[in-house]
């Protein structure tokens, strides 16, 4: 079916047959790829966006709830949750997506204004590695290196916090000693025993 060394697996879900492609890099440029199902890794939503490609997120955990919640949210895929995944749902997402112009066009126009770069990422390393050799890495030196000790560990913003903690726990002991001695004198009168 596929001619660029991709695996092809097909699957049966319900009443309906699919062709599930196994992506390799120069897969992404076939353009047989309709709909990329993945579980929204920052990497693999990067890569199918980059090559404006609908995504289908089914999030597992760590970044990637975040990750899927933000495609949705911009128009360039659909989430499926866990607790909400059946292969109805699944085949009506894919669907969705494959019909649905409106998520094509969205993560396209992100494509496009992606790969409008004048330069590859390799060329622009290559670019940063010459000007380091060239003119020397000194103006490329982080300015939080030169901290004194006290900058580093903030001891001045430090103080001040100690300080604002300090008055107002003063400030709330002072006020609650006030109101207990208003509303409780007897706990601070002394009781003479004869």
């Amino acid at each position: 079916m596929f001619s660029f060394g991709a695996t092809v697996h097909q699957i049966q879900i319900g009443l309906h047959r699919a062709s599930i492609l196994t992506h390799t890099r120069s897969g992404w440029s076939h353009g047989a790829i309709r709909v990329f199902v993945t579980h929204c890794g920052k990497h693999s939503a990067s890569e199918s966006v980059y090559h404006g490609v609908p995504i289908l997120g089914l999030p597992i955990t760590f970044d990637q709830p975040r990750n899927c919640a933000r495609l949705a949210r911009r128009g360039e895929g659909i989430v499926i949750q866990w607790e909400d995944l059946t292969p109805e749902a699944i085949v009506k997402a894919m669907h969705t997506l494959v019909h649905d112009d409106r998520y094509r066009k969205r993560v396209q126009g992100v494509a496009n204004r992606l790969q409008a770069q004048k330069e590859t990422g390799l060329e622009r390393a290559v670019w940063w590695v010459e000007y380091v050799m060239e003119y020397g890495n000194d103006n490329l030196r982080f300015s939080g290196a030169d901290l004194t000790l006290a900058q580093y560990l903030l001891l001045d913003v430090l103080a001040i916090l100690g300080t604002v903690a300090f008055v107002i726990g003063i400030v709330v002991f002072l006020l609650g000693r006030s109101l207990l001695r208003r509303f409780w004198p007897s706990l601070f009168t002394k009781n003479k025993l004869d």
